[in-house]
């Protein structure tokens, strides 16, 4: 049976006063959880930066007591090889930049969880209370599928190839585990952020929809301009927030994004080898596969989940201007209300590397167009001097 309009509306109302009625009204506990809850997220950074350390251990003692590791390698300059040699240098590059990489991105982060408590104390009608991983249990699960995704990649490789020197699984595990619990993290930073500014949207329409119609005053004694405008500086400094998550990684993030985009290039150049036949590899052609197939997933979720940032705010505004229509506010209130939204859709952030390029889906789609023209680029190259 078909629900009436009104109905509908009247159900959407009774959930909005149902989440107005969950917001915390003490901030002194806020500020406490969110300090406990910002220390354990640190648990998964120190995580993986502590592995590094100890696999890092394994592949510089390969490099520093074997003689002339690559040289071989860089001499017969193979399929199999090339592969070598690039996945050794992203592993010796991670192993000397993540230390760095890490303190810089626990300084980030710390002023990151600062600014969500600074915002609490100063908008008492807005709550960050879902910024957090949840529980320990759920880090360590995120642990485990980042280590068994890891190894699964790394058997498959090892296993489908020749390259079964110690050095080669070193290299591999970090770079899979590097761009798996990195991906991991951006994820969750995304998700998150997206809660937050769902939130925002949705008790926005709950301070506006609790205001009695007659004086247009709330129980607090604030009338609904000030109300709107104070939801429209905290939009404003959240989609600033936004727009600098990329920051908060310390540089972790964009590192990730060029380990992935190296991978992708490297996958996609070895397939097209294959097909060609010009090469001497004893590579298998379902390790190209696989590897393409993952480092564009990953590159896809990390685009994607910047996505859900960034334009989830438009379908969100427009359910709020459904749902206002329904209010019996005088006009002039009314067109405050619509000038408010529209502003907050107007200010909707832009995550971008480094300010280079825009992390969206359109990146993905001009990223693959430009890896598979270089790529032809290469084959016709490859074949024209063979």
């Amino acid at each position: 049976m078909k629900i009436p309009p009104d109905v509908q509306k009247l159900q959407s109302l009774a959930q909005l006063a149902s989440l107005y009625a969950q917001l915390p009204a003490d901030d002194d506990e806020f500020v406490a959880a969110s300090n406990h809850k910002a220390d354990r997220y640190f648990i998964m950074e120190w995580t993986y930066t502590a592995v590094f350390y100890t696999f890092s251990c394994f592949v510089f003692y390969h490099l520093i007591y074997t003689e002339n590791i690559l040289k071989p390698y860089l001499d017969d300059l193979t399929l199999d090889n090339i592969n070598y040699v690039l996945m050794t240098s992203l592993s010796v590059l991670i192993v000397l930049l993540n230390p760095l990489l890490a303190s810089r991105a626990r300084e980030k982060r710390e002023e990151y969880f600062k600014l969500w408590r600074e915002y609490q104390i100063q908008y008492e009608q807005y709550t960050v209370a879902e910024l957090d991983l949840g529980s320990s249990i759920l880090i360590i699960l995120l642990i485990v599928v980042g280590v068994i995704a890891t190894t699964l990649e790394l058997v498959a490789n090892c296993t489908l190839t020749s390259q079964v020197q110690p050095t080669y699984v070193y290299a591999n595990w970090l770079i899979y585990f590097y761009t798996n619990l990195t991906t991991i993290q951006w994820v969750t930073d995304c998700h998150l952020l997206t809660i937050a500014s769902e939130m925002l949207l949705d008790q926005l329409l709950v301070q506006t929809v609790t205001v009695a119609t007659s004086n247009r005053v709330d129980g607090g004694g604030k009338g609904v301009e000030s109300r709107v405008s104070c939801f429209v500086e905290l939009w404003r400094k959240l989609s600033d927030m936004s727009s600098g998550l990329m920051d908060t990684g310390g540089g972790l993030y964009e590192f990730n994004f060029f380990v992935q985009s190296v991978i992708v290039v490297q996958a996609l150049y070895g397939i097209v080898a294959l097909y060609i036949g010009r090469h001497h590899s004893i590579v298998h052609y379902y390790v190209y596969f696989p590897t393409t197939a993952w480092s564009i997933l990953n590159l896809v979720v990390l685009c994607e989940a910047a996505y859900s940032v960034t334009n989830q705010v438009g379908f969100k505004t427009n359910i709020a201007i459904q749902s206002m229509a329904c209010n019996k506010f005088s006009l002039e209130t009314q067109e405050q209300i619509f000038a408010a939204l529209k502003t907050i859709q107007s200010h909707t952030p832009v995550i971008t590397v480094s300010g280079y390029f825009t992390m969206d889906r359109t990146y993905i789609l001009s990223y693959l167009g430009v890896a598979v023209s270089y790529i032809i680029v290469l084959a016709q190259f490859k074949i024209g001097t063979s």
